[in-house]
């Protein structure tokens, strides 16, 4: 008998009312939102209004772009939403409030307990930070754990004792870590401050797109601007 620790149990606890939440916030938050113009700020290929994405990373990237990002320099979607009126849980609303102080960055994975689902992590484009143990059930069965220590770039949210991702991850093989950290200070260097975030995530996903330790087959998403 399998039996789980108290942070996996939470963490699949936060994992399904955080699917639920989002599914609250989506029709609101990017109501009114370019979908083709932000997905050519992130780096995806846009032919006319059709967004064209090779798998589910990118979709999913997509959609955590569109609501995280300070596109216009002043807020995200999610900082123009009203949670109030979005029916949330009170579990919801500390997810929600994660999801608004979140910030994305390269991390360097050097240990994972695969029983407690948890990866060990340093932070590589904010040294200064303390190393963070990530609850995740999917990347710690990865089965680039029997073989590297992988590089993900991904969004840390916080949640009382438990961290976790906002929902997608690039992943790169540590080989590249100098490359990788070279290329992003030689390109977010002459940023202005107000759009050094989606930058930095636009910049990780160009890197992902070349050298990304998945790859999938290409499809295709139709938008219309609302």
């Amino acid at each position: 008998m399998v039996f789980e620790s108290d942070s996996v149990k939470l963490y699949k606890q936060y994992r399904a009312e955080g699917r639920d939440m989002i599914n609250k916030i989506m029709a609101p938050c990017l109501k009114g939102l370019n979908m083709p113009k932000a997905a050519r700020r992130m780096g995806l290929p846009v032919v006319g209004k059709t967004i064209v994405v090779e798998d589910e990373t990118d979709m999913y990237a997509l959609t955590d772009f569109c609501l995280h990002e300070k596109l216009d320099g002043l807020q995200s979607l999610l900082d123009r939403a009203d949670p109030t009126t979005l029916e949330l849980s009170p579990m919801q609303m500390e997810f929600f409030q994660a999801h608004r102080q979140a910030r994305s960055s390269l991390y360097e994975a050097l240990t994972v307990n695969k029983a407690n689902s948890a990866v060990k992590m340093r932070d590589l484009l904010f040294p200064g930070q303390p190393e963070v143990l990530l609850t995740d059930i999917g990347f710690s069965d990865s089965p680039w754990q029997n073989k590297v220590q992988v590089l993900i770039f991904i969004r840390l949210l916080r949640i009382k004792d438990l961290n976790v991702t906002s929902g997608f991850f690039f992943a790169f093989n540590p080989a590249l870590k100098t490359r990788l950290l070279k290329i992003y200070q030689r390109e977010i260097k002459f940023v202005p401050e107000p759009e050094v975030d989606w930058q930095r995530f636009a910049i990780f996903y160009r890197l992902h797109r070349k050298w990304s330790l998945a790859q999938t087959n290409q499809a295709e998403m139709q938008y219309r601007d609302v």
